[in-house]
């Protein structure tokens, strides 16, 4: 991965949930109704607000549970500097873009299936410094109770040289 390039998700499929008997299972696109369709982190699926939204300086955000979501580092601690603002990715406007050229370090970001609305194959551009690239579902709180599986296909840029 190389700040500059692009990276592109395909073929995810299976479901997941963030409190199995309470939430339902979900596609890679998150919780589409009802509870949890719009969460911060440290919000839980209900919609109290268990906790800060920022944690180990990573920025907050508000995206569906049980979303595919990414997010880039660069080599220093998270918490070392501010995170950046929160982002409401549940705004049509800002969710089904085909090409995402701005996200930032610290910065989570929905992936979903890696599709607009309307079929497109959506495009992240890595951010500059960015070293490391993190996948999960998103969940406001209490990770450890997450049950289901996502399997797909990440392509990057055919320019990048690979570095061991």
């Amino acid at each position: 991965m190389k700040p500059g390039s692009y990276l592109t998700f395909g073929n995810v499929t299976g479901t997941t949930t963030v409190l199995p008997g309470y939430m339902p299972y979900s596609s890679a696109d998150g919780t589409q109704s009802g509870s949890g369709t719009a969460i911060h982190h440290g919000q839980n699926w209900d919609g109290t607000m268990l906790s800060a939204n920022t944690d180990n300086g990573i920025a907050d955000a508000v995206i569906p549970e049980s979303t595919l979501v990414g997010l880039f580092l660069d080599d220093s601690a998270p918490n070392s500097t501010s995170p950046p603002a929160t982002v409401d990715w549940t705004q049509p406007a800002v969710r089904d873009q085909a090409s995402y050229n701005s996200i930032q370090l610290k910065q989570p970001f929905p992936i979903g299936s890696g599709k607009t609305s309307g079929g497109v194959v959506q495009k992240f551009l890595v951010p500059p410094g960015a070293t490391r690239f993190y996948v999960a579902i998103w969940d406001g709180v209490a990770y450890f109770n997450n049950a289901g599986s996502l399997s797909g296909t990440v392509a990057v840029a055919s320019s990048v040289q690979l570095v061991q």
